[in-house]
């Protein structure tokens, strides 16, 4: 395996507008100011957020249990909990199955995981393990991910830590029902408080086992990390570094990952390798990097292509499958003027660009915020699902889903899911297989799942 999508580089010193104590390292500057959505929670920081004052879904009802399976119409979100602290990152297997992992807002914010049968919802979550004497402040981890794709039978959960710029994982080998205690990948060199994407890569060698994971990442700078689990500690260390985003205006808040066209299948293969990300700058930047496989190797930028820019927007987010790989983004006129648009661009692997956007929908002009959706593939069909929070004619705020069977040449009408409630946090977490799937969001009534095979 090669190590890295890019090359080190001295790191700049960036201070995000909020950044709370608790997540500062030594030498940062103090916190401005520190809010949180949820006492004691660890809040990502340098990135805009939106909070939305509207009311849930009719019908939903908040039970004392944090996993009470809440009944609601066939379709309708469900909260998974009413106690997360975090997005819930998702991913199914070949048989619809979801995975789902969330950080709790619980006293020492433990780590929650949850296997869903397809069709189905959580009714039992699991606590991960800790080492006994071990309490969550040794690993304080910014957001888990589930990763499967690999051995049959083995689920990760993928969870980086910025203050202690390691990566945790946690292995089940039976498919998720119990997971052992977590591994520590000390000296990745992670850096981010926000964690955008975490993938497994697809280039790991025969028999696929151990993984290895590409981690997307803002601080505001913009970084990628190479790491996995037993062997890789060995034979190939874990590396994680900033991308070089001089010239770029304004600071990254947002990074997304994905895979491209994969050349020479088996022990040689190599899959191209993207990063988007957007700037918070008054005329807001959409940008790439990309490789040829999702590591560097060589002498430095030897394989590294970026930034390159798209356009103006922000909020990018990507979904590789089937069909290929596409860019989802909240584009703005050159000139800034509203209406905002969803656009969707497909990667071409031969030229290393991506397509002209085609439309998804636009924004309505008196939205006055952004806020962060999502984009899935389905891995057999190669349909697209674009999940974005949308601004409602009576001031209310609905998830909005559209759907494209024909490779992002045209999207259906717009979807409506259920109701968003304040304190919205992106991205939207979704994934699918064969028609069927889930989606996540969070606000201040919890965490929120949607059974995509019913709509």
């Amino acid at each position: 395996m090669k190590p890295l999508l890019g090359h080190p580089r001295p790191m700049a010193v960036y201070v995000p507008l909020m950044i709370h104590d608790h997540l500062r390292k030594p030498g940062d500057t103090p916190a401005r100011s520190s809010s949180s959505r949820v006492s004691g929670e660890r809040c990502r920081v340098g990135r805009s957020r939106v909070s939305m004052a509207f009311p849930v879904v009719a019908g939903l009802v908040l039970l004392a249990g944090a996993f009470t399976p809440i009944m609601a119409s066939a379709g309708m979100p469900r909260v998974l909990t009413s106690h997360a602290a975090s997005t819930g990152p998702v991913e199914v297997d070949a048989g619809g199955n979801g995975y789902v992992a969330w950080v709790s807002s619980a006293s020492g914010n433990p780590l929650y995981f949850c296997k869903i049968p397809k069709g189905k919802t959580c009714t039992h979550a699991l606590l991960l393990p800790i080492p006994t004497g071990a309490t969550w402040d040794n690993y304080r981890v910014n957001q888990p991910f589930p990763v499967i794709g690999g051995k049959p039978g083995v689920v990760s959960i993928v969870a980086p830590s910025y203050d202690f710029s390691n990566v945790v994982v946690w292995t089940s080998t039976n498919g998720g029902a119990s997971f052992g205690e977590p591994q520590v990948i000390q000296n990745s060199h992670y850096d981010g408080t926000g964690t955008d994407d975490v993938l497994r890569s697809p280039d790991a060698d025969a028999p696929y086992y151990p993984d290895e994971f590409a981690i997307a990442s803002s601080n505001p700078g913009l970084f990628f990390t190479f790491t996995g689990i037993g062997a890789i500690g060995a034979l190939e260390p874990p590396f994680g570094f900033e991308q070089n985003t001089t010239g770029v205006a304004g600071g990254v808040t947002n990074a997304t990952l994905g895979f491209g066209q994969s050349v020479d299948p088996g022990p040689t293969q190599e899959t191209q390798t993207v990063e988007a990300f957007s700037t918070d700058a008054a005329k807001p930047q959409l940008d790439f990097f990309w490789a040829p496989v999702p590591g560097v190797s060589g002498g430095p930028g030897s394989l590294e292509h970026g930034p390159i820019n798209v356009g103006v927007g922000t909020n990018p987010r990507l979904a590789g499958g089937p069909g290929g790989l596409f860019l989802l983004s909240e584009d703005y006129q050159a000139d800034l003027t509203k209406p905002l648009r969803l656009d969707v661009r497909k990667w071409n692997p031969q030229s290393e660009t991506f397509s002209p956007p085609t439309l998804v929908a636009s924004i309505p002009n008196d939205v006055g915020t952004t806020a962060e959706g999502g984009l899935a593939q389905d891995l057999s069909t190669g349909v697209l699902t674009v999940a974005w929070p949308m601004q409602t004619a009576n001031g209310g705020t609905v998830m909005d889903i559209w759907t494209s069977a024909n490779g992002a040449k045209s999207f259906s009408h717009a979807t409506k899911v259920g109701a968003v409630g304040y304190a919205f946090e992106g991205p939207v977490r979704l994934a699918s297989v064969g028609n069927s799937g889930f989606l996540t969001w969070q606000d201040s009534t919890g965490l929120h799942l949607v059974d995509l095979s019913h709509l």
